[in-house]
């Protein structure tokens, strides 16, 4: 992974780990009501879900982030 992939993913891990982990158990929880054999298996853990969630995802940065990683580069490059 690329430098801003890494970012990108320690970004969406601070940001929805927990609530990944949450709706892992509420499949768990579901699985035994409904039958459903979501992540019912021994070694599934919520990981799989949260992997199978960032794999599927486009990270939008916010605009005032966008400007100021330009701001940045801009003053980086005035620097040379």
């Amino acid at each position: 992974m690329s430098d801003n992939a890494d970012d990108d993913y320690n970004y969406f891990e601070l940001k929805y780990l927990e609530e990944i982990n949450e709706l892992f158990i509420g499949f768990r929880e579901k699985n035994q009501y409904l039958g459903i054999n979501l992540f019912c298996h021994r070694d599934d853990d919520f990981m799989d879900l949260f992997d199978m969630i960032y794999e599927n995802i486009e990270i939008l940065k916010d605009e005032d982030e966008i400007n100021e990683n330009e701001l940045n580069e801009e003053e980086n490059n005035s620097m040379l």
